[in-house]
């Protein structure tokens, strides 16, 4: 915050940091056949929500599956194989700075 010497009176505020938290609420649902509508609990302090989408059942790290990168809590990806199976996770993105950690993952087949 930057202070006047005089009377020590506050000009203004520092935002305050929120680290992110894991992300919850993660939903999928299929508009049609081969997309995806992925949800994700929103969360008020998040400046972009990280997608991490990955072909078969979930392993590994969300972090090392491919990405996609939004402004909004809410996602529809499309030219899924019907019959094939996806797995899916979230995460809020804060600063550089801050870890990413994403949700649970789940796993759908897709129609």
């Amino acid at each position: 915050a930057v202070k006047f010497a005089t009377t020590g009176a506050t000009l203004a505020k520092e935002a305050e940091h929120h680290t992110p938290e894991q992300a919850t609420g993660l939903a999928a649902n299929q508009p049609a056949s081969g997309i995806v509508h992925l949800v994700v609990k929103t969360w008020q302090p998040c400046h972009q929500y990280i997608w991490a989408v990955m072909a078969g059942a979930a392993s590994g790290s969300p972090a090392d599956w491919k990405w996609h990168i939004t402004d909004a809590h809410e996602i529809t990806l499309d030219g899924f194989a019907p019959g094939s199976q996806w797995s899916f996770a979230c995460a809020y993105k804060g600063t550089d700075d801050d870890p990413v950690i994403f949700s649970d993952p789940i796993t759908r087949f897709i129609s």
